[in-house]
């Protein structure tokens, strides 16, 4: 690796910048030599795979047992590739109408479930809840250390933020 010093070198004009262009200038040269050997090699495989190409038809010809002619009367595999496409278009289509068909299906045999899902975005009431208790737990008078959860009645949970433990240990003993 090249490195400047200025007690060993013999020209102070050479530093570090300058080597760092030359490391540039010998990376990029690299690089553009990699490239046209990519490309020699890309153009040497497609001569390649041409002349394989042309091999593959010339055998099949003969086992088909098709001239020349016969060949050439053959559509071309673009015009095949096209009419494949708008198939599988024509099946996308189908498809979906098929998919549509049972949603309507489905909703039809379950009616109810569309009505639940359209009370409960339209129960304000489940909203204002949750807006109160989020005030309540912001404001910060509440010995609330996380959100308030429904609770079952067999086990009460009380949630404390700061009590001291001797109080902790008497509830615990009032409880059980």
């Amino acid at each position: 690796m090249l490195k400047a010093s200025s007690r060993f070198e013999p020209y102070p004009l050479i530093t570090d910048y300058y080597i760092a262009q030359a490391r540039h200038r010998a990376k990029r040269k690299a690089y553009i030599d990699q490239v046209r050997i990519a490309k020699v090699f890309k153009g040497a495989m497609l001569i390649k795979l041409r002349l394989q190409l042309e091999q593959t038809v010339t055998k099949l010809q003969t086992v088909l047992a098709l001239s020349p002619d016969q060949v050439a009367a053959l559509p071309p595999p673009l015009l095949r590739i096209r009419e494949l496409e708008q198939e599988n278009e024509l099946l996308h289509r189908e498809l979906d109408e098929l998919r549509q068909q049972v949603e309507l299906r489905n909703a039809q045999l379950r009616p109810d479930v569309n009505r639940r899902e359209h009370f409960a975005a339209s129960d304000d009431r489940l909203s204002e809840r949750d807006l109160r208790r989020r005030r309540t737990v912001e404001s910060g008078d509440i010995y609330l250390v996380g959100p308030v959860a429904y609770i079952s009645c067999a086990q009460p949970t009380i949630y404390l933020r700061s009590i001291p433990m001797s109080l902790i240990h008497i509830v615990h003993r009032l409880r059980w």
